[in-house]
């Protein structure tokens, strides 16, 4: 048995769900048949994932329909399909050389055996795969004037990767801009930190009048930049971290000045 055998008829989401949970149950409370139990759930997880085989829109649905967590579903999973490397004491008690009654685990099976094998899905790659013919069909549905949402339901991938594959240059304008944004925000912390040094030394001698007339100004001067940003959820988040920070020095200075120079 070293190969998932092919299901004949597709079982329904809400059937692998109900089974799952039932097996995950037995797994607590049927000692002499907890790894049965294990490998059961796995399967219908793994039926599940099948049908699901992108990461997120699977995992909510762990969430939304199993009574465990993720990590243990993917347990689950990873039992059934190396079944076949688990041996027979797996399934039943067996005594050990110190005369020990060991009953079966999942948890024991799972650590002894399937632990450190290579994952169903190898790392980053948790979406489905996509040849260049559905790339092609993609595009051509985007021709006929068929929706982003549209064309992924109809060929089975994400609505931000048929966006990516129908939009020329779509990938290199992310990537530039996102390395716009990054170069700003370094920018703007680099002036901060600078602005906070030269409040220090102005405050230090004295001059905290002065201090407090340069962080208005550079407030005034992320404000516009905030304002410039109206379509960047993380640029206005970054910059509203930086108009906080300044917002502090600023109130720092006032209760200086409140209590008459001294800090």
């Amino acid at each position: 048995m070293s190969a998932v055998e092919a299901v004949e008829t597709q079982r329904s989401l809400e059937e692998l769900a109900e089974i799952a949970n039932r097996e995950h149950v037995s797994v607590a409370h049927a000692l002499l048949s907890a790894v049965q139990h294990a490998v059961a759930a796995g399967q219908a997880i793994y039926e599940a994932h099948e049908q699901i085989p992108e990461k997120r829109p699977w995992e909510q649905w762990v969430r939304s329909n199993l009574r465990f967590d993720v990590a243990m579903a993917m347990r689950y999973e990873r039992l059934f399909f190396y079944r076949d490397k688990l041996p027979s004491e797996c399934f039943e008690p067996f005594v050990r050389t110190d005369g020990q009654v060991i009953q079966p685990s999942a948890s024991r099976a799972y650590v002894a055996y399937v632990k450190g094998l290579p994952p169903l899905r190898p790392a980053g790659q948790h979406y489905r795969q996509h040849d260049e013919s559905t790339r092609a069909e993609a595009c051509r549905l985007r021709e006929e004037g068929l929706s982003h949402r549209e064309i992924a339901e109809l060929v089975g991938a994400s609505k931000a990767q048929v966006r990516r594959w129908t939009t020329p240059g779509l990938v290199d304008e992310e990537r530039a801009r996102k390395r716009a944004d990054g170069k700003r925000m370094t920018a703007a912390r680099r002036a901060l930190a600078r602005e906070r040094d030269l409040a220090a030394a102005r405050a230090y001698r004295g001059g905290l009048s002065e201090a407090y007339a340069n962080t208005r100004k550079s407030l005034q001067a992320l404000q516009q930049d905030l304002d410039r940003h109206e379509d960047s959820v993380k640029v206005r988040r970054e910059i509203n971290a930086l108009i906080s920070e300044l917002h502090a020095v600023e109130d720092h200075i006032v209760r200086v000045l409140k209590m008459g120079g001294d800090s």
